[in-house]
């Protein structure tokens, strides 16, 4: 007990003394117990006081620790909320492209089973032409070479073989047979989906030149996507009497024309899709490859100068590079697939490599002559005044057939995208499922390189 309350329990017992001389000598005891109860009171309480003041300045220490911890945790969620971002981004290219792989092996298997169909009638005909080659003249033999017969299938050729050697029908005794066996059999070509579109590609007005805003083989994809969501979004829904969703087919046109937005523009999508596959792979067939664009190799050596300087740059600190490297991003994000794009993309991107050459070198497998090669690649490109320079007529004619059939397959999808932004303007959801996830992700990557390039430097 403090000397403070030691001086006042005294002269509370000085004054009882003097009542009790006054007083009655129970009345005083009575006081004095009180008093000397009172003070028993009071001094628990100043220890309980005092435990209290212990237990606050705990507890003030132990809260201290709490917001500490808690602003590590609060740390924690936020990286660990950057990398379900990144995850989820990752996930959705994932998802992508595992359906555009499940929607072109789909497609495989109908051509198998085309291809399958196709190698049983073929069949069927050579074992009638047998019959008729082993009792007739030689020359229905010599008719197999005509025949149209499926993609890979060998067996023509050896039986080419066999009529040039003149094993078959030369040296075969022939029985006279009625005057039909001899007769022309018609063997009639059955049309493919570039011979379906040819005509209405070569009439489409334009010079053919190609400008895209993806890649062509995310257009090829894209283009079963929205095919998809032609066919699903056509007709509204209806319940109990009443259009719930709309549909497609109420922004369709009753005028006739090309581009109009029809029941069948979905499959008419996919047709030029394996029309626009045909013709590409006629004109890479046309091309002689010491007159090749240069266009395709510029592609690869700017994605290879892209990845190895992210990766060098990314090493947890923000600094000049990696705002002058999404400075660059940003300025070319909306770049389009054209020769003078890729030229210039290739002359910046080796220009910001330059100083950085020896790091580079090596680094996950890169030559930095690709550094080099940007530049040369970059002047050749800007020496074709258009890409079909330099090749050779039959080439020249399987590009321009190439690239207006795929003039035809992007109107049609812009049609299908367009309309889904106007029928389902109260639903961004559905729109979004006819948008182009490759450009979603572009201007994503743009937002964050603007966003980095605009973020101040550390002190």
């Amino acid at each position: 007990m403090s000397s403070k309350y030691q001086r006042q329990r005294a002269g509370i017992s000085m004054s009882a003394r003097r009542d009790a001389i006054n007083g009655s000598p129970d009345e005083a005891d009575r006081f004095l117990d009180d008093a000397a109860g009172f003070l028993d009171e009071a001094e628990r309480f100043l220890d309980g006081a005092e435990r209290f003041l212990d237990g606050a300045e705990r507890f003030l220490d132990g809260a201290e620790r709490f917001l500490d911890g808690a602003e590590r945790f609060l740390d924690g969620a936020e990286r660990f909320l950057d990398e379900a971002e990144r995850f989820l981004d990752g996930a959705e290219r994932f998802l992508d492209e595992a359906e555009r792989f499940l929607d072109e092996a789909e497609r495989f298997l109908d051509e198998a089973e085309r291809f399958l169909d196709g190698t049983a009638r073929f069949l069927d005909t050579i074992a009638g032409f047998l019959h008729c080659s082993f009792t007739s003249s030689p020359h229905h033999a010599r008719q197999l070479l005509a025949l149209p017969a499926p993609p890979r299938l060998d067996l023509l050729s050896l039986l080419a073989d066999v009529v040039n050697r003149g094993t078959l029908g030369e040296n075969v005794t022939p029985h006279e047979q009625h005057r039909s066996v001899h007769q022309e059999i018609p063997m009639p070509k059955a049309k493919t989906d570039l011979d379906l579109w040819m005509n209405e590609a070569l009439a489409a007005p334009g010079d053919g030149e190609l400008s895209l805003s993806v890649p062509l083989h995310v257009l090829f994809g894209e283009a079963v996507d929205v095919a998809r969501f032609h066919k699903t979004y056509w007709k509204p829904e209806v319940k109990d009497g009443k259009v719930v969703r709309r549909g497609l087919e109420m922004a369709a046109s009753k005028k006739k024309n090309a581009n109009t937005l029809t029941a069948k523009t979905g499959e008419e999508i996919l047709s030029l899709q394996r029309a626009a596959v045909e013709a590409g792979t006629r004109y890479l067939l046309a091309v002689d490859p010491k007159k090749a664009s240069p266009f395709e190799r510029g592609q690869v050596v700017l994605d290879e100068i892209t990845a190895t300087l992210e990766w060098l740059f990314d090493d947890g600190v923000e600094d000049e590079n990696d705002v002058r490297l999404a400075k660059l991003g940003q300025a070319h994000a909306d770049d389009p697939a054209t020769a003078d794009a890729l030229a210039l993309a290739l002359d910046d991107y080796a220009a910001l490599a330059a100083p950085h050459r020896e790091a580079m070198d090596g680094l996950g497998g890169f030559d930095a002559a690709m550094l080099d090669e940007a530049k040369d690649l970059a002047a050749a490109l800007r020496a074709h005044a258009t890409q079909s320079a330099g090749l050779g007529e039959k080439a020249r004619d399987a590009l321009l057939l190439r690239n207006k059939v795929i003039g035809l397959l992007n109107a049609r999808i812009s049609t299908v995208r367009a309309a889904a932004r106007f029928v389902f303007r109260d639903r961004p959801d559905i729109v979004r499922e006819s948008t182009s996830a490759y450009e979603r992700r572009r201007r994503a990557e743009a937002k964050r390189r603007a966003k980095k390039a605009d973020a101040p430097l550390p002190l």
